[in-house]
């Protein structure tokens, strides 16, 4: 069992954030608000909103292992401080950071501008817009970690964005290169290219929703860049993979090809996805991969996941009830990372969750997951379960 907090980043991180705020003059108390969504700050004329927040998981896995070796473990899974505001009507910025998980670092920190209609220009450190379930926040994630297909598809990076949201369409086009810090099990390799998303709700109503979507991105790497793709075994405080392509060399760009779809109703839902990535290699056959899952949920106490039709995701329930909510999950995912001299693994992993919302802010949740290998990273078939804990503070 470990915690690790890295008390630079910390320091850092809060220095920024005194920074920030200190060219917020001396005000009144009643410009300064706290409340479920953290505490917020508001000048007189309404030209400069603050707020600050954070989001603290912390997890417990326990592993019936077969053939590779996996401790048991607890560790902050994340522990994040973010700053975000708003300059006038037009430009907004969020400063985010990781300073005691278990994939550390700089998170959003970008600049977004606003005044056009219906669309959204943004600059900086961002998740890049390829997958529903990536782009959806890890306070809302149904299950405790997003399925194998996340092995092939990027998390942060740094670029432009431009986005269209309006009448049920979104539509997000950005050029991007490396991330300000690298997070394990991303497919992040060193380069640069477009990314691209689209989707288009038909049906969206206050208990109903029918969503699709596609997504695009072409990545050339840098000379001497390598790219691997790996995963845990749906688990963020594993210490071992047991799904790896190695390191790929010799490879000089990908591409990315994904479909995603959602339907909800009342309390039910139900989202699956696909991605594919086609590698081109030098002096070396090109390699294909391709993951994808499907899940679904039931929100036993009868609220309802809403829908955000400005960002095409699947977003948080609220509780209703002083006892909070509850919610059950199940997934299939896959992951195949073997074709030509390329021996990854193939996984299937089965998982079934439930969730209890104690609060807007609180939030319990256990997960049980079977992953069948076959064959592992290293050629053997072996089978593993996962039981795993989380407590979240959000706000």
């Amino acid at each position: 069992m470990s915690v690790s907090i890295d008390g630079g980043k910390v320091l850092a991180v809060l220095s920024v954030i005194a920074l920030l705020t200190s060219v917020v003059p001396a005000v009144a108390a009643d410009t300064v608000k706290a409340d479920h969504r953290g505490l917020s700050y508001r000048s007189p004329n309404g030209d400069l909103r603050l707020s600050f927040g954070g989001r603290l998981h912390y997890d417990a896995a326990w592993f019936d292992q077969d053939v590779t070796p996996i401790s048991d473990n607890a560790d902050i899974r994340r522990l994040r401080l973010a700053l975000s505001g708003r300059l006038g009507d037009d430009f907004s910025f969020k400063a985010e950071n990781d300073v005691g998980g278990t994939s550390t670092g700089w998170k959003n920190l970008w600049l977004a501008y606003g005044g056009i209609k219906h669309v959204r220009l943004s600059a900086g450190n961002m998740i890049a817009p390829l997958s529903m379930e990536e782009q959806q926040s890890s306070n809302t994630l149904p299950l405790m970690e997003r399925s194998l297909m996340s092995a092939l598809t990027p998390s942060f990076l740094t670029g432009v964005q431009g986005r269209y949201a309006h009448d049920g369409w979104t539509a997000s086009l950005g050029y991007f290169t490396d991330p300000i810090d690298d997070q394990f099990g991303q497919n992040n390799a060193s380069g640069q290219g477009p990314l691209a998303r689209i989707s288009f709700a038909p049906l969206n109503r206050r208990y109903r929703t029918l969503h699709f979507g596609a997504s695009f991105q072409q990545r050339s790497l840098d000379a001497g860049s390598e790219l691997r793709l790996r995963t845990r075994p749906e688990s963020g405080v594993a210490d071992a993979t047991l799904l790896d392509s190695g390191r790929m060399l010799n490879a000089d760009s990908f591409v990315t090809y994904g479909l995603e779809g959602l339907w909800r109703y009342r309390s039910l839902w139900a989202q699956a996805e696909y991605v594919h990535l086609d590698v081109n290699r030098r002096a070396a056959t090109d390699v294909q991969f391709a993951g994808g899952f499907v899940q679904a949920g039931y929100v036993l106490t009868g609220e309802k996941r809403r829908y955000s039709s400005s960002s095409g995701l699947l977003g948080a329930l609220r509780p209703k009830s002083r006892w909070g909510a509850l919610e059950l999950v199940a997934r299939y995912s896959q992951l195949d990372l073997d074709d030509a001299d390329i021996s990854g693994g193939k996984g299937r992993n089965y998982s079934a969750g439930l969730n209890w919302y104690l609060s807007r802010n609180l939030g319990l949740s256990a997960n049980y997951t079977r992953a069948l290998l076959r064959p592992n990273r290293r050629g053997v078939d072996e089978s593993v379960n996962v039981y795993q804990l989380r407590a979240s503070l959000y706000f």
